[in-house]
């Protein structure tokens, strides 16, 4: 944000405590943002593999995965597979 910030009434010109607590939350505040679009882009691709391939479920025991293609509104749902062992 640029610009000039208007000054209210009680605000205090500098305090490193707040400061260092603010910068805290907006670099983690960044990363989740940066996470959620990664995890959008990886979605996407998920379910354009699933198209390409013609699956509407997948699992991979392997992995401990299980796909599903949904179609209300296109949609993937990756769940963790349940073994003997959960």
């Amino acid at each position: 944000m640029t610009g000039s910030t208007e000054k209210f009434e009680g605000m205090e010109e500098h305090n490193d405590e707040v400061t260092k607590a603010a910068v805290k939350y907006r670099k983690a505040r960044d990363t989740r943002m940066d996470m959620n679009r990664k995890e959008a882009d990886r979605k996407s691709e998920l379910i354009e593999q699933m198209k390409k391939h013609e699956l509407t479920v997948y699992e991979d025991s392997d992995e401990n995965l299980l796909v599903e293609l949904t179609e209300i509104e296109v949609n993937v749902k990756v769940k963790k597979l349940e073994t003997e062992e959960d």
